[in-house]
């Protein structure tokens, strides 16, 4: 049967996802995703990705005709490349902290980084940071001659083509996302001019390999996945991505003098280049949630989280709501934004139980997608509102979620959202419409409707919001005391 494929590279695992002409999937192949350690850095292991990925497409064409790849990869990994196209390195791990020295000698070069034309406030884990540390301490960069995100490298290697796509080059802090293209001022300011391979958008044609095969160029994992959510759903539908790390958002068209006028009132919402001109993504993301989710269950002694989950949610039926939950200030969530604060359970009630502490973590998740919501305004049809991932096996939790949000979630009875999104963004470039109509008729969605707690849960939660917001100030004073 004729296929396409979503090569999807995450930090845990890689999967590679086929979707056949009918829309339905399988997942043909989910290896761990190689990583090492040297001298204190962690790195993603590019070769043997590649190998990993490479057997996976061979055991697929000798059973299926493979029609085209495409590409979602973790963000912010930057390959070096010689003028020859071999690499210099491995990339540098998006979340490794090695960076935060880098990012802070450039703290005062706002003017390279203003946030209207970038649409993401700085922080480490971008990859410009990438770029400098490994130039700065990596012998064998010295004579590098371009950086390829992991999404455009694999195809590269394939192809011969260099090209980054958008939502990637959004994760440099180097792309004018109005002009779509990159700043030449910033690159030559940081010695990077030429260094850049030009920018296209997800889905574009980016040539075949060996084989014949025709490859599309992929991207970040998060807004790989929105985006195959757009092509199923429509564009304006808010999606929300559930796992390790939540993101939560979704692709509008709107007008660029528009969008810069916004960002001028945004706080520190995500915007970037999206699948076509006149388009754009706008998410948020709360840093941790099911790495919470998990830390929560180890400290209560469950060893098995799932498990651990459903005896919590089983004991939640005949256990109230405490009116004074514990409170969790966790960095990287809509209260603390990007603070070092770390990860805290503060004013802890002497009698708290297991469902007390499961209840007051749930209404914590359940306030920061409410506040997420709230901060993405009037962009995104409230109506079609769906959610991916493997905590939304979790029903207490999602409907408390509906409650909080007064609205209903479509949930994606799929796990390799980012793969799917992969695979139907080859599609999309591709032009085939009827396999994206059979994958919308033959994917598995269950709808959770609000229920009749929604004013109760609106009030606890404006209760804990209030609480929230007077503690992180206090927290905040604190530490900046002298």
């Amino acid at each position: 049967m004729q296929c396409y494929l979503g090569v999807d590279v995450g930090t845990t695992n890689t999967k590679v996802l086929a979707l056949f002409e009918d829309g339905t999937t399988a997942v043909v192949a989910a290896p761990a995703t190689p990583k090492y350690r040297r001298d204190g850095v962690e790195y993603f292991d590019v070769a043997a990705i590649e190998r990993s990925v490479g057997a996976a497409v061979d055991a697929v064409r000798r059973t299926d005709r493979v029609a085209g790849i495409g590409f979602s990869t973790i963000g912010e990994s930057v390959v070096p490349l010689d003028r020859n196209g071999a690499a210099l390195s491995d990339p540098v791990a998006w979340y490794d902290a090695v960076t935060r020295e880098t990012a802070a000698t450039l703290e005062e070069r706002s003017d390279l980084f203003p946030y209207p034309r970038r649409g993401t406030q700085r922080e480490h884990t971008l990859a410009v940071y990438k770029i400098l540390w490994m130039k700065a301490h990596l012998p064998t960069v010295g004579n590098v001659a371009s950086w390829l995100p992991v999404s455009s490298y694999l195809p590269f290697r394939w192809s011969g083509v260099q090209r980054w796509d958008y939502s990637q080059a959004c994760r440099t802090l180097l792309l004018d996302i109005h002009d779509r293209r990159w700043d030449d001022r910033a690159l030559a300011a940081l010695g990077l001019a030429g260094e850049l391979p030009d920018p296209a958008y997800m889905g574009s044609a980016i040539g075949t390999t060996a084989e014949g095969i025709p490859l599309y160029l992929g991207g970040h994992d998060h807004i790989v996945g929105m985006n195959g959510v757009r092509a199923l759903f429509g564009t304006g539908t808010l999606y929300n991505s559930i796992g390790s790390a939540f993101v939560l958002g979704g692709m509008t068209a709107i007008d660029g003098a528009a969008m810069v006028a916004r960002l001028e009132d945004f706080d520190d919402l995500i915007v970037g280049v999206a699948n076509q001109p006149g388009a754009y993504y706008i998410e948020n993301s709360i840093r941790f949630y099911g790495t919470l989710l998990a830390t929560i269950a180890r400290i209560a002694g469950g060893a098995d989280t799932a498990r651990f989950y459903a005896q919590s949610n089983a004991d939640l039926a005949t256990h109230a709501i405490p009116n004074e939950p514990v409170l969790f200030l966790v960095e990287g969530d809509r209260f603390l934004r990007q603070s070092k604060l770390g990860f805290q359970i503060t004013e802890v009630p002497i009698a708290v139980d297991r469902p007390d502490l499961v209840w007051s973590l749930y209404l914590y998740l359940a306030l920061n997608t409410r506040t997420v919501v709230r901060e993405l305004g009037d962009l995104f049809d409230s109506a079609r509102f769906v959610i991916g991932g493997g905590p939304t096996r979790n029903r207490v939790l999602m409907q408390l979620t509906a409650d909080a949000l007064q609205m209903p979630l479509t949930l994606i009875q799929q796990s390799e959202l980012s793969a799917l999104g992969a695979a139907l963004t080859a599609a999309e470039g591709a032009g085939d419409t009827d396999t994206i109509e059979h994958t919308r008729a033959a994917i598995d969605t269950t709808v959770i409707e609000p229920s009749e707690r929604v004013d109760e849960i609106r009030q606890r939660l404006d209760r804990l919001s209030e609480r929230m917001a007077a503690r992180v100030a206090h927290e905040i004073s604190r530490r900046s005391a002298p």
